[in-house]
């Protein structure tokens, strides 16, 4: 079976500087490319790729492998839905695979970009970490958040049937779940305008549900 993890990428200003610009320029080629589709009915990759990836080349300065991702994608998505003419916005998640995206350990992974390569670190987890030292990834997403955040979105084989056991991440999120619903339920039963936490007094039950998740 497949599965999807999600890891926090940490560019710099200059490495975003590189990121942003490859992943417009990536989704406006996917956009003239599919009104081109579109226009003929065209759904097969390799047809699409005969007659228009060296005008994506020169049209858009995008790589070999960056143009053959943009063909494959297209043809994917009128396979899907051939009566709709699909449109990205500037920031849709663009697409990485092998050729244009390592990973170095597991704290870094290379991106191909209009400027070059560019070595991003990135966070994860033990979580991950068991998934990455075990099973090779495929197919991958770069996304970038309305508030700034680039993410990767990695697609991994995992046998069928394998069980992860819970994380200590999720343990004190389960925690503090407890600890939040406990605190609320106490002070809706406590009709006292001020309460005592830790030799602290609080004069709302906002206050001290906030404190209350601090202790976690």
């Amino acid at each position: 079976m497949e599965l999807t993890l999600q890891l926090k990428l940490l560019p710099t200003d200059d490495q975003t500087t590189a990121l942003r610009p490859t992943m417009e320029r990536s989704n406006e080629a996917y956009n003239w490319l599919a009104e081109q589709a579109f226009a003929c009915q065209m759904t097969y990759k390799l047809t699409l790729q005969r007659l228009y990836y060296h005008a994506l080349r020169s049209r858009f300065a995008l790589s070999s492998q960056m143009a053959v991702r943009c063909l494959a994608r297209v043809a994917g998505t009128y396979k899907r839905d051939p009566g709709l003419c699909p449109t990205l916005k500037p920031h849709a998640a663009m697409p990485y695979d092998q050729r244009i995206m390592r990973f170095h350990g597991l704290d870094q992974g290379s991106f191909l970009t209009l400027a070059g390569r560019v070595l991003v670190a990135f966070l994860v987890g033990t979580y991950h970490q068991e998934c990455f030292d075990t099973h090779a990834s495929r197919q991958c997403h770069l996304m970038l958040r309305d508030e700034g955040q680039w993410f990767l979105l990695v697609v991994v084989q995992v046998p069928d049937g394998t069980l992860f056991p819970p994380t200590d991440f999720l343990n004190r999120l389960w925690l503090r779940g407890v600890a939040l619903s406990s605190c609320r339920c106490w002070l809706a039963a406590t009709p006292a305008t001020s309460s005592v936490l830790q030799g602290r007094v609080y004069d709302n039950w906002e206050e001290l549900w906030l404190a209350n998740t601090l202790l976690f």
